[in-house]
């Protein structure tokens, strides 16, 4: 755990650290993952502050805070050879007391707003330092690296600066500048894996940036396994090894020591024997230790006891032992725990005995029954009896019974009236149900049931009517006289029908027609259309279905035209006949004249423009103001404006209300439009950006203008974010003045938020300075 006593610190491994015990006012800025790594505390006191960065192991139990007043700019110790502390003072160098780490798995970088290092991240030595010339006096001091050691800082002027690190020396790149934020400075920078954007915050500012240098580091670059042996012994394997060489450090936490290093292998195992039950071990996987691409910590403690078991199981069981359950024959390690703690190392050596099966098939009919076994099968299925074999297993035998069932034939013979049915040697002659068991080709029983049906002979007797010169076929003999008639057919059930048949002929008949026509019309008989005068003769067919001679004579009448023309303006109607018409064109209607024949009436219909009147619309004016508007009508022939009745083209307006306007155009044709008026003043705000409460009488106070102002809520904030003065009407001021006490000079942020007495909403911010 790490915790402060009195001024001194202690720290254990990470999976102890408890960041509850830190005090205020201590608080962690930055915390790597292993005991032997890089750790950072800052401690704020007063007007002063610390920032500590250290390379620390578990045995250093202390380190004494420099609680000095001397105005040191920057100062490096060391305490013990093992320590570096660095202490920061805001002097007017530029650094400001914000410091920040950044780090990534080689490195280890800090910032304070205007110096900034490259540390080591396996022994702590510092590589390289810097600084930005061109620096402003500004809190920045946010700072990001990724896994490239590409590692952008907070600017001072709306911008992110980058530098990328080569292991030896910082290398400048070109800063991100973020738009609009000139003078602003850049407090806090953080990364989303998720979407890889920056995002950062500083004075009046919050954004996300896309970073200027992409890396495609993965937190599984290094990707392996530990394995420890029951001889004092362990194993490391790398599992996605690629072309880079590898190095393998162990360490004997418990005794403080280095056990043993390879380094720059190309090697995917290493292994160390030697291990001393009951100490922790830490072992370290380093990929391209030169050009620091990542690494893996495995910390274990290692105590050896081993015990080797056989067992056998028949096939199809499981074997359960420390929770684990196995079914498959093979070798299998599990770690228990002594009575003392200590790991205790069991291999169990498994066997499956085999099952033995026999399978045999049997076949019964229905409603007989299969004995096997002690047991009384009768439903078709795959039955399994389980006996013991010489290896004391299962042995199962597997009966597929068949059962077959018995077969049912259905016959439905039919046979005319006087006919008889023959089947296996029986002779059937009356309709009805018959029944016989027989042996099917399985031996089983075969019942056949015989349907008979006998169908009787048919007596039809119909009438049937024929025109003259027609015949009346029956079969194969032909009749064309009136008589009664007797045949013998078969009928639609292939049985015997004697045919009774009365036929009537039918003679021929004749009529005539007087037509009368108008010209044009037409007079259709039967398949003949017929339009001139003149005597015609056609062959129909009469009700009866015989023919039918129709005489036709037909004259011809007079058709009369008249035509004539209307005017009407657009959006007018005129009624013709029975049309009520509205669009230019002709149109023709027909009557009927003294001859009862067509009387053809022509309308030529000329449809005369109207007037395209638009006033506008939505307007309105301040009459406080003494504000006017023009409304010009357009070019028409006459005007008439209401309510003053004025008739030009154009008039003035001073005053809310609804106007209308008639106008007629040079065909004579009218058009009307109105508009609406609204008396509406626009709100008007005025926020001062600086007063003097210095009580000369002259700017004293803070206060916001306006005019038109229905609602107001102003407020004013000091850097730090917090509400230092608000308003909620016109008459609200501010006198300087904040719990009581001058506020200091300096810059405020003010928010004004108001609604017009036309509903209209404003809005402004700014800054707000205070000058004595």
């Amino acid at each position: 755990m790490l915790a402060f006593i009195d001024d001194a610190q202690m720290l254990l491994p990470e999976a102890y650290l408890n960041t509850a015990n830190f005090a205020a006012p201590f608080t962690v800025d930055h915390v790597k993952n292993q005991s032997n790594e890089i750790f950072a505390i800052t401690c704020t006191r007063l007007y002063k502050d610390y920032h500590r960065l250290s390379k620390l192991t578990p045995t250093k139990t202390s380190v004494i805070w420099t609680d000095s007043m001397q105005d040191y700019k920057k100062s490096v110790r060391a305490i013990d050879g093992s320590y570096r502390t660095r202490i920061y003072y805001a002097n007017g160098d530029g650094s400001f007391n914000f410091p920040s780490l950044a780090a990534n798995n080689s490195f280890v970088f800090s910032y304070d707003g205007k110096y900034f290092s490259a540390y080591n991240e396996a022994n702590g030595n510092l590589l390289a330092s810097d600084s930005f010339i061109n620096h402003s006096f500004l809190m920045q001091s946010g700072i990001y690296a990724d896994e490239c050691n590409h590692v952008y800082f907070g600017g001072n002027n709306g911008n992110v600066r980058v530098r990328y690190f080569n292991g030896s020396s910082f290398i400048a790149k070109p800063d991100i500048v973020i738009p609009g934020m000139t003078n602003k400075g850049v407090y806090e920078i953080k990364y989303s894996q998720v979407n890889r954007l920056l995002y950062v915050c500083g004075d009046s500012l919050i954004a996300t940036v896309v970073p200027s240098q992409y890396c495609s580091y993965s937190d599984t670059i290094v990707q392996a396994s530990l394995k420890k042996g029951c001889s004092n012994n362990a194993t490391i394997t790398i599992h996605n090894k690629d072309t880079f060489p590898y190095s393998f450090v162990w360490r004997d936490s418990t005794a403080s020591a280095a056990v043993r290093t390879v380094d720059s292998t190309n090697s995917t195992v290493d292994s160390f024997s030697g291990l001393i039950a009951g100490h922790w071990y830490f072992v370290e996987v380093i990929k391209c230790p030169t050009c620091g691409l990542g690494s893996k910590t495995f910390y274990f403690k290692y105590d050896s006891c081993s015990t080797i078991q056989n067992v056998s199981i028949c096939q199809g069981k499981t074997f359960t032992f420390n929770n684990h359950v196995y079914s498959l024959a093979g070798t299998y390690e599990d770690t228990l725990k002594s009575s003392i703690g200590a790991d205790s190392f069991v291999t169990t050596i498994l066997s499956i005995k085999p099952t033995s099966a026999f399978s045999q098939t049997a076949t019964i009919c229905q409603g007989k029954v299969y004995n096997f076994n002690s047991k009384t099968y009768s439903l078709t299925g795959i039955y399994k009896d389980t006996f013991m074999n010489y290896l004391g297993c299962d042995s199962i035998v597997t009966t597929a019974l068949t059962v077959n069932p018995i077969s049912q034939t259905n016959l439905s013979p039919t046979i005319c009236e006087g006919s008889t049915y023959t089947n296996n040697s029986k002779v059937y002659a009356i309709a009805g149900i018959y029944r016989d068991t027989l042996i099917n080709f399985k031996g089983c029983d075969s019942i056949l049931t015989i349907t008979l049906n006998v169908l009787p002979k048919t007596y039809p007797t119909i009438f049937k009517t024929i025109c003259k010169n027609q015949t009346w076929m029956v079969g194969s003999k032909s009749y064309s006289t009136s008589g009664i008639y007797r045949d013998t057919l078969l009928n639609y059930l292939g049985c015997d029908s004697i045919l009774t048949h009365n036929l009537t002929v039918l003679p021929i008949s004749t009529h005539s027609q007087q037509v009368s026509l108008c010209d044009g019309q037409t007079y259709k008989v039967g398949n003949s259309t017929y339009s001139k005068a003149g005597v015609y003769v056609d062959t129909l067919i009469s009700f009866r279905g015989c023919d039918s001679i129709e005489t036709t004579v037909i004259s011809i009448k007079n058709i009369s035209q008249s035509n004539f023309k209307k005017e009407i303006c657009q959006g007018e109607v005129y009624a013709f006949r029975s049309k009520i018409l509205q669009s230019t064109g002709k149109y023709i209607d027909t009557l009927s004249n003294q001859f009862g024949c067509d009387s053809i009436i022509t309308l030529d219909l000329l449809v005369k423009p109207v007037p395209i009147l638009s006033l506008k619309k939505g307007l309105s004016l301040c009459e406080a103001l003494q504000d006017t508007i023009q409304l010009d009508a357009g070019v028409y022939t006459s005007y008439l404006w209401m309510p003053d009745g004025q008739k030009t083209q154009q008039i003035t307006i001073t005053k809310a209300g609804v106007y209308s306007l008639e106008v007629l155009n040079d065909q004579g044709c009218k058009a009307k439009d109105s508009t609406k008026v609204l008396e509406v003043c626009k709100p008007v705000l005025f926020v001062p950006n600086a007063f003097s409460p210095n009580g000369d009488g002259r700017n004293d106070v803070f206060k916001v203008y306006g005019a038109f102002i229905k609602q107001i809520h102003w407020m004013v904030f000091n850097r730090l974010g917090e509400l230092i003065r608000e308003g909620r009407n016109m008459d609200d001021t501010w006198d300087g003045l904040y719990h009581g006490e001058p506020a200091p000079n300096g810059v405020y942020i003010y928010t004004v938020e108001a609604e017009g007495q036309n509903g209209d909403k404003l809005e402004e911010k700014g800054s707000l300075t205070i000058l004595r």
